[in-house]
Order: C-alpha cells, then structure tokens, then sequence
C-alpha cells in the first residue's frame, strides 16, 4: 500500500491517451476534477491522507464521502442525481486468507471522476490499473464499471469451480465415510458456502439497480451488457444454493445413522 494513500490514480483524455498520476499530482487536479478527462483515483481509506483529500478535496457529495470512508459495508447501488455509489465485493485471493472472507470495494462514479476505496488489496483492481498502464479499455466510466464487473465475476466463477469439485468430492466420500474428520470437513464447507451466499445476494440487487435505473453516460447496449454480468452471478448464487442442500441432505443421513 501506498505510503500516502493513493493506491492508483490515472487521467484519460478525450484522445484516449493514458496518464498515470501520484498523490503530488492530486494538487494540479482539484480544479479539473469533473471536467472533460476521465480520472480515476483508488485509496487506501484507512490512510490519512486519504481521508483528507476525500474530505476536503474531492469536490463530490458528503453522502458519497461517507460511503467511501465508511468501515463496515454491504454490496449496493445509491444513485445520486446523474452519479452512482457503488459498493461491491470480490473473493479474497489474498495469501493465508479463506476466499469467503470477501474484500469489498467502494466506489463513487460519475461521467468524469471516479473515486474508489479499499482496504484490503483486490486482485480485479489491480487487474484494471494494469489494463489502463497499457493504454487498454476502459476509456470511459461506463466501460469502468463493465470491465470492473466482469473480473469480480470471473473470479467467483473461478471459485465457484473449486466449491463444485469440493462438494463432489465430500458427496462421493459420503457413501462409504462415517468420520468425525470428513463430518469436520463437510460442516466447514457447508460454512463457506452458506458465508459466500450471505455476499453474494445482495450484490446481485446492486447490479440489478445499475440497469434498471437512468443514468445519462450508461448506454441501452451497456445496460444488456450489466445485465448478463449478473446472470452469471445469479447463476452461482443458484449453484450455491443446490450445494447447501446437497450438503444438508448428507448431514441428515449422517444424523439418521447415529
């Protein structure tokens, strides 16, 4: 994490060209902000300069300043006037941590200023930084939010494989296994799975709401585009929900057993 607070922060001009900013760069910008360039800028909300040129400098609404500094937050969508808060969640891919422990990302998101927070590092937040070092999509705000939402997918669809082969496993060790070590092993998926859904629903809500309402800069095309996004998550949401049962089922025949 950055010293001074900015993670990530990048201007994109009207020709698409790509400029990488530091937080010393942040002064030129204060009288720029929410003009004609796109400009980007990803904290680390537990910083103090973070929390300062938020505050003090980013020119957005107060309601949008305390969402993004907030500690404690669950996936929705606010849309204030011709802007959008946004909160979302991506699996935790970070070393010696259990992917159902999800890491969230807040975001503010208008035209032309985007401001997002973290405090735990989110790999498809890297993944858009590097995309924009080498001068690659997204150009605009719109396609920020499909390509951002397109690597918070795949990544739990990613996962999702995983949980699959682990509920398949335990279901075919079922039949011949008895255990306290595979009943350990089972309950400890079974919390996984039901910890993951807990995220995962209302994410699906927050994306929900970015099609159906009017935002003047998200196009008809785009808005079909957010919408198959969160089908592929309503799906897993549904394969979630078809392991919890399977699982619940074994548990059951394990009790009956006893």
């Amino acid at each position: 994490m950055s010293k001074d607070g900015l993670i990530y922060g990048f201007t994109i001009d009207s020709e698409q060209n790509v400029q990488e900013l530091n937080y010393d760069d942040l002064k030129k910008l204060d009288k720029q902000l929410n003009k004609t360039n796109l400009t980007w800028l990803h904290f680390d909300y537990t910083n103090e300069k973070s929390i300062k040129w938020i505050t003090e400098n980013s020119t957005i609404h107060k309601v949008a300043i305390d969402a993004l500094l907030i500690e404690d937050t669950r996936p929705r969508t606010t849309i204030l006037e011709d802007s959008i808060l946004l909160t979302l969640r991506g699996i935790n891919l970070n070393p010696n941590s259990l992917s159902e422990d999800m890491v969230s990302v807040r975001l503010y998101i208008s035209e032309n200023l985007i401001i997002s927070t973290q405090r735990r590092s989110l790999l498809s937040i890297d993944d858009l930084a590097n995309s924009l070092r080498k001068n690659k999509t997204p150009i605009n705000a719109s396609e920020f939010i499909i390509y951002l939402t397109t690597k918070l997918i795949s990544r739990i669809d990613d996962n999702m494989e995983d949980i699959e082969d682990k509920a398949i496993e335990i279901e075919e060790q079922s039949l011949d296994s008895s255990n306290m070590e595979f009943k350990t092993k089972m309950s400890s998926l079974k919390r996984e799975l039901i910890s993951l859904k807990k995220y995962l629903y209302p994410q699906k809500e927050a994306m929900k709401k970015l099609y159906y309402n009017n935002i003047s800069w998200i196009k008809e095309y785009q808005k079909i585009q957010l919408r198959e996004i969160n089908e592929r998550l309503i799906l897993n949401i549904e394969e979630l929900e078809t392991s919890i049962e399977k699982l619940s089922l074994i548990q059951e025949e394990f009790r009956c057993r006893e």
